[in-house]
C-alpha cells in the first residue's frame, strides 16, 4: 500500500498547468498576490529585518521580497516567510495564512532553478 507521501507525490509529478482548472489557477494567483502583498507590507519591521540581517553574507540564485538582495533558496525562504508572516493579515480561512507557510519555499525552490511560473510547467 502506497503512504499519503507517496500519493501526494504521485499526484504533484502528474499535474501540469494545462491539468488545474482555471478557476483555481485564478485562485492561487490570487492567494499569492496577497501573500506577497503582506511580504512588502512588512518590509522594515523587526524580525524580517532581524531575519534578513541573519542571513546576510548568504550568496545565490533566490531572492527576497522587496529587496534586491540574492541569497541562498534555504535563506530566502527564511526571510520570505518572516517578512510573509510579519503583520497580521490573514489570506484565507479567516485565521490562517497557509500561503505564507507555503509560497516562501516554493519561491526559493523556483530561485534555485530558475522557473517562470506557467511556462515552466511541463505541457
Amino acid at each position: 500500500m502506497k503512504s499519503v507521501s507517496a500519493k501526494w507525490a504521485e499526484f504533484i509529478q502528474g499535474t501540469t498547468a494545462k491539468s488545474v482548472p482555471p478557476e483555481v489557477l485564478d485562485h492561487a494567483k490570487v492567494r499569492m498576490l496577497d501573500v506577497i502583498g503582506t511580504g512588502l507590507a512588512a518590509r522594515g519591521l523587526k524580525v524580517p529585518e532581524l531575519a534578513r540581517a541573519f542571513v546576510s553574507g548568504s550568496s545565490g540564485p533566490a531572492t527576497i521580497v522587496g529587496h534586491p538582495d540574492r541569497v541562498a533558496p534555504i535563506d530566502a525562504a527564511l526571510v520570505n516567510a518572516t517578512l510573509m508572516n510579519g503583520r497580521s493579515e490573514d489570506d484565507f480561512l479567516q485565521k490562517s495564512h497557509p500561503g505564507a507557510l507555503t509560497i516562501p519555499g516554493a519561491l526559493a525552490v523556483a530561485g534555485r532553478w530558475a522557473a517562470a511560473g506557467r511556462m515552466s510547467w511541463p505541457a
